[in-house]
């Protein structure tokens, strides 16, 4: 049963959504589709777009100068593992998970 169906169960009397935690018979009917992501995506907004966070600045790295080693250390750690993962497989090397 898709879960737009059961709003009813999720719902309480005035049509609001409930505060307390559903019971496993109120669950047990419950699923998601991928159509129920796909609607959702159109209508939620990634909080990280709601915050401001998601500009790029327009500072190339022309512009910041005297870092060219920060640059290369940079290139190595992150552009590199994306542009050539063979290569990093290769030789038994993961791509970092954080800078």
């Amino acid at each position: 049963q898709k879960v737009k169906k059961s709003k009813r169960q999720v719902t309480d009397e005035d049509g609001g959504l409930r505060r307390d935690t559903l019971t496993s018979e109120e669950l047990a009917p419950l699923a998601l589709t991928m159509q129920d992501f796909e609607e959702a995506v159109e209508r939620v907004q990634p909080s990280a777009k709601r915050e401001g966070f998601a500009t790029v600045p327009d500072v190339k790295w022309e512009d910041v100068g005297s870092l060219g080693d920060i640059r290369e250390e940079l290139s190595l750690s992150i552009c590199e593992p994306i542009l050539h993962p063979a290569k990093f497989a290769a030789l038994g090397l993961s791509a970092p998970t954080g800078v």
